[in-house]
Order: structure tokens, then C-alpha cells, then sequence
């Protein structure tokens, strides 16, 4: 394979979709409809920008980077999956979570984690997709679009990529009160994270890796802003980003199936690290399309005992809101 030198040096330039600064989001909120409306009403009033980025190799940095700080890190996790068993639902709710429970729990010293959801991505070749929506005989894709918390790749732009926060403040606070009623209050008392964990399923990863952007060189204020997911019946909330040179991205280069990569979306009620994918300029041919696993994760520091039971499995709990 040819590999831009670029990926040796501890900064290279790649690019990522932002939301645009647009004086319309003053008085009017982001929304995305995860369904096709009846009426006229477009499915979005996005409007993203590609820009330019400097990314920097975790591997080099990382006697710089506190994880209290920057918010992510990265977490040696070798599961007991294999490659080609990913494809079975049934066995990664049963194997690869709970080791992935457990890991995360001794990581950060937690005194309970809870499982939200996950998704199982497969790049096609036809990504990044160049005009129409998503097809629905793929799997989910990599996101170029910087974003803090879960997106689904193409159902907002053609170019399915767009940098975001998964959820806000708020909307991870309404989690905890749906899945614990009214033992919610005790949960909430004490310091919690709601975190992601990304992990290759094969390496090493050269196609579309995840860039993470350090939580403290973010000014939440200014470059952030929260929209809605809409679904036939709910919604949801996330947090979409906008461009700001300040920003300091980094990634894992060569990253293998044992290094995941641990990094917050909300930490004790603030936004944690903008995230996405982008390329590599290099020979891509050449380079076996990007599998990963990213899962989301209550952590709960609240010495309750017993933990209180949550109401839901998790794998619906979010499609409830």
C-alpha cells in the first residue's frame, strides 16, 4: 500500500462536514425527519460546509492529553469475538457487551455501566455517497460530519457526513429519568458519563478512521448548537458543530481490533468530543474497507446499593424518546 508520508509526521490535513454558521439557526432550531413526510416540508434545514482539519496522531500526543481534560482515550479491550461473528446480533448482546460492560466499568473506576445501543458499520464502496438518500440495503456507514453522539450517515446530507455531538445535556438527563423513574434522582446526584467506545473490527485501520476533537478546545457556546431528530412518533435531540480553527483533532493511527477508543459525549451535565470520520489521502485502493463497532454507555459513579433496575433493555430504551 502507498501512504501519504503525511500519516508518519505527528500532523496531517484530512477534512470533515460542519453545520454552517447561518443567521436563520438565530430563531429558528436544526431538525432532521428520520421519515418521509407527506407534505412539502423538507426533511431538513441543515446546511453543512467542508473544511479542512488538522488532525494529530493520539500515538504521539498522548503524554499530552488527560482524559478528564481532552475526554477520550485509548482503552485496551480484547474481546473474546471473532472477526465474522459480528453479523449475529444475538451473540454480540451476549458476548461482546458484557465483556465491554466490564471493561469500561474497570476503566473508569464506575460503580455501575449500562449498555444504551450500538451499531455494527460497514464501509461500501459506494461511500461517501455522492447525490441521494441513504440505500436501505447497506450498513451503517462512517460519518463524515462532525457530531457529538449517534447519527445515522446519509439520511441529512448526500454526503452523509457531518460532525455532531450525539446528544445535549439535556436529553441524556431525560435518559436517565425514563430508564429509572423514580430512582432517577439518586442516579443523578452523583457524577455521571454517558461515553462511546469505537473499536475496529480488523486492522489496521488506514480507511475513514474516527477523529476525535479534544472537549477543552471546544467553545460549547459559540460552536455548538442543539437540533431535533425527528421520528414519526418522537424525538430526539443532538448536537450539531460548527467549524472553528481552535478545534484540535486527533486520531489512532494503525488503530487495531484490541485498542478501542473511549471518549465522553456528556460528562456531569457538559457536551464532550465532537467526532467523525474522514479520509486519508492516500492510495485508499489498496486499503480494506473500515469495519468498527460503536457503542454507547451510561457510566454511573452513585455507590447505590442495590443499583436500581433500569425499566428498559437499552437496545429500545432510546427509540422511546
Amino acid at each position: 500500500m502507498t501512504i501519504n508520508k503525511n500519516m508518519t509526521r505527528k500532523k496531517f490535513t484530512s477534512d470533515l462536514y460542519f453545520f454552517a454558521r447561518c443567521p436563520e439557526h438565530d430563531t429558528i432550531k436544526p431538525y432532521a425527519l428520520r421519515y418521509q413526510p407527506d407534505d412539502d416540508l423538507p426533511r431538513t434545514n441543515f446546511v453543512a460546509e467542508k473544511r479542512e482539519i488538522e488532525v494529530r496522531d493520539v500515538r504521539d500526543w498522548q503524554d499530552d492529553l488527560d482524559f478528564d481534560r481532552c475526554g477520550f482515550k485509548i482503552m485496551p479491550f480484547q474481546t473474546s469475538m471473532h472477526h465474522d461473528e459480528y453479523t449475529d446480533a444475538k451473540k454480540i448482546k451476549e458476548v461482546y457487551l458484557p465483556e465491554l460492560r466490564d471493561r469500561v466499568q474497570s476503566a473508569l473506576g464506575a460503580a455501575h455501566v449500562y449498555v444504551l445501543d450500538y451499531a455494527v458499520r460497514s464501509r461500501s464502496a459506494a461511500f461517501p455517497y455522492s447525490e441521494g438518500p441513504q440505500r436501505e440495503d447497506v450498513a451503517y456507514q462512517p460519518i463524515h460530519m462532525a457530531h457529538i453522539g449517534k447519527c445515522r450517515s446519509a439520511f441529512i446530507l448526500p454526503v452523509a457526513n457531518l460532525v455532531c455531538v450525539d446528544m445535549t445535556v439535556d436529553e441524556a438527563t431525560r435518559l436517565i429519568n425514563y430508564l429509572y423513574g423514580k430512582d432517577a434522582t439518586q442516579v443523578l446526584k452523583a457524577p455521571w458519563h454517558i461515553v462511546t467506545v469505537w473499536q475496529p473490527l480488523r486492522g489496521p485501520v488506514r480507511d475513514w478512521p474516527i477523529g476525535v476533537c479534544d472537549a477543552s478546545s471546544v467553545a460549547h457556546d459559540d460552536d455548538t448548537l442543539a437540533s431535533d431528530i425527528v421520528f414519526p412518533d418522537h424525538y430526539t435531540e443532538n448536537v450539531q458543530v460548527h467549524y472553528s480553527p481552535k478545534h484540535k483533532w486527533y486520531y489512532v493511527s494503525e488503530q487495531q481490533p484490541h485498542e478501542a477508543l473511549l471518549f465522553k459525549t456528556v460528562y456531569d451535565k457538559v457536551l464532550g468530543c465532537p467526532h467523525g470520520s474522514f479520509p486519508i489521502k492516500s492510495d485508499r485502493k489498496e486499503c480494506a474497507p473500515r469495519e468498527s463497532i460503536d457503542t454507547r454507555i451510561l457510566v454511573s459513579f452513585a455507590k447505590l446499593d442495590p443499583f436500581p433496575f433500569a425499566r428498559d433493555d437499552g437496545f429500545c430504551s432510546l427509540n422511546h424518546l
